[in-house]
């Protein structure tokens, strides 16, 4: 799958895009002992990925691909892993590794090699990781649920809490997260400390989004959960709540 998606990069290069971030699924084939399929996918970077404060372009590298094996691990149950270092015909000697879990490989990961660019005509650094899916099956250590997809609209509600520096977002959100199954997701908008709020206290803002899977909320349920959130933070957190 590496070519199909060194292919992929050419193409935009080629119509000077640059700034990608790209996946593709798909089987790949080889022979160890006989002819072995295997599902995958491919992640690939290049160029930059956004612009800091002061109008620098960050570009993408080595370590936005462990980022992204270390999310996908992790979401798979996988707590450990191993990174060793392995040639590959297409990646820079340099900056080549393979990812191990349990004496299976799970990925490889690395800098497209000088020949493998210029065989390709590429004309800007690429970071590549090829993920084999079937291991990773095998390796998981969680049971996948699925649900259907939403067909109701959410509500979302702010709310903009003041309490004491000591307590962290983490603490507001697991004091309100399971209280009611109309809540799918608790966001950290803001965090503030300065003007207004007084010495040892600070303002947490945040967003709660409110849905049911079989109708559309009205406003004055959400209403309700609402003020019983607020009841909880106000008499196990001792906040007060901006208006």
């Amino acid at each position: 799958m590496l070519p199909s998606i060194l292919k992929i990069f050419q193409y935009n290069f080629n119509r000077s895009n640059y700034d990608l971030a790209f996946f593709e699924l798909g089987k790949i084939y080889f022979y160890d002992n006989g002819p072995i399929e295997r599902k995958a996918v491919v992640i690939g970077f290049s160029g930059s990925k956004y612009r800091d404060c002061f109008g620098n372009n960050l570009d993408y590298n080595f370590f936005d691909l462990k980022s992204v094996l270390g999310i996908l691990t992790g979401r798979f149950g996988i707590d450990k892993y191993e990174i060793v270092q392995e040639e590959n015909q297409f990646f820079s000697k340099s900056c080549s590794s393979a990812i191990w879990v349990n004496h299976q490989k799970l990925a490889v990961c690395g800098k497209i090699s000088e020949s493998a660019m210029e065989f390709y005509e590429l004309k800007k650094e690429l970071y590549i990781a090829e993920i084999y899916l079937d291991i990773l099956k095998t390796l998981s250590k969680k049971n996948i649920r699925y649900q259907r997809l939403p067909q109701h609209p959410a509500v979302e509600r702010d709310m903009a809490l003041i309490l004491s520096e000591s307590v962290s977002a983490q603490d507001v959100i697991e004091k309100i997260n399971n209280r009611n199954e109309l809540i799918s997701n608790i966001e950290i908008v803001d965090v503030y400390q300065g003007k207004q709020i007084p010495p040892g206290k600070k303002s947490l803002a945040i967003r709660i989004t409110y849905r049911s899977l079989d109708r559309t909320l009205k406003d004055d349920e959400v209403d309700k959960i609402e003020s019983d959130l607020k009841n909880i933070l106000l008499s196990e957190l001792s906040c007060q709540i901006r208006e």
